[in-house]
């Protein structure tokens, strides 16, 4: 594993747009990155494409990675989600138990938020860091204020996770009154 990210670390360019490896690592804080779009742009698919950390922890991962609006969004669909099944159960007079319909609105938070998170956050980020390395060219940022702006846009944020979690804790509290 460790050589097919040196591999990866050694080739020049990186996805589709071709970013610098230097650029990734600085914005990503991490080699993970490298050796995954490597992969997915060369056509691999599979286990490679999918992000366990997006599918364990939905929204949050989003937040932690600095994409704070797909975060709110996850966030809501996955309570607009878990909210709509228990309506459809309520609607169609299903007389299920109470356990059971707790249980159903778990499974559809998996199935509205977690699996397409899982699915779609290696190309979701990837578009996010491309975007804002692109943006920092455009701007003619380089040496350390590049750095200082990958810092700034790029890698992660462990407060707004915590501050999440506790927004969350919040909603589920006054809707489960």
């Amino acid at each position: 594993m460790q050589n097919d990210i040196n591999n990866a670390a050694n080739s020049e360019g990186v996805g589709r747009d071709n970013l610098d490896k230097e650029d990734i690592l600085k914005f990503t804080e991490t080699d993970y990155y490298l050796k995954v779009w490597r992969a997915t742009s060369g056509g691999a698919g599979g286990l490679a494409a999918f992000n366990w950390m997006a599918f364990l922890f939905g929204s949050l991962w989003f937040f932690f990675r600095k994409m704070y609006l797909l975060g709110v969004v996850l966030l809501v669909l996955g309570f607009v989600g878990s909210m709509i099944l228990p309506i459809i159960i309520g609607v169609l007079q299903l007389n299920l138990e109470k356990p059971v319909i707790v249980l159903s609105s778990y499974l559809s938070l998996f199935v509205f938020v977690r699996i397409p998170a899982g699915l779609f956050a290696n190309k979701i980020y990837y578009k996010h860091t491309s975007k804002l390395i692109k943006e920092a060219d455009a701007h003619g940022l380089a040496g350390d204020v590049r750095a200082q702006h990958f810092s700034k846009v790029g890698g992660t944020n462990n407060g707004i996770v915590i501050v999440a979690i506790v927004v969350n804790w919040i909603i589920n509290f006054y809707f489960q009154m």
